[in-house]
């Protein structure tokens, strides 16, 4: 188990890499690599992010197989399974570092301002849960956003420029130096 600075400063380094447009030749995904990880997992970051296929979690950090335990769900929305993954990847595996990856120009998010701008009646109730979801975030933002704020998001960076623009929390409770 490494540390959740060093798990972090992982991150950070593959996303200059990737930023860069360089990729590692430690990203491994050969076969001896998954042959290695048929025995078991040792991810050493937990990614909780959106499953937009622009920003796959893998590539934006520039890991390889086996690095990362990715869950990933439209907007970001974090229901209790989704907790409950990232509980069971601290418990199962003592990763420490757990990132909330956001990204902008979201389609879930877009999803949602569509709706709330012309409500439509033949939406599943799952896209609609998701849409129900998001909103009172996007609501929240839009009331404390102005008005030049929100034209800039329509044209901000897709990908995120560094990890530090990520959130990190330790997943164990009793350290407050990893």
């Amino acid at each position: 188990m490494i540390p959740a600075r060093e798990a972090l400063e992982r991150l950070r380094e593959g996303n200059r890499r990737f930023v860069s447009d360089l990729r590692s030749s430690d990203t491994l995904t050969s076969q001896a690599r998954r042959d290695a990880l048929t025995a078991g997992q040792a991810p050493f970051a937990i990614i909780l992010g959106c499953s937009d296929s622009r920003v796959p979690a893998e590539i934006v950090f520039d890991q390889g197989l086996g690095d990362l335990f990715v869950i990933r769900v439209a907007g970001n929305i974090v229901a209790s399974s989704q907790v409950g993954s990232v509980e069971f990847a601290a418990a199962r595996f003592g990763t420490r570092l757990v990132v909330v990856l956001g990204h902008s120009q979201c389609g879930a998010v877009q999803a949602t301002l569509e709706e709330l701008q012309q409500p439509t009646d033949n939406q599943s109730r799952n896209l609609r849960s998701i849409v129900d979801r998001i909103r009172p975030s996007w609501k929240r933002c839009w009331r404390q956003s102005s008005a030049t704020t929100r034209m800039l998001w329509c044209g901000t960076p897709f990908w995120p420029t560094s990890a530090s623009q990520q959130t990190i929390c330790d997943t164990d409770p009793k350290s407050s130096s990893s």
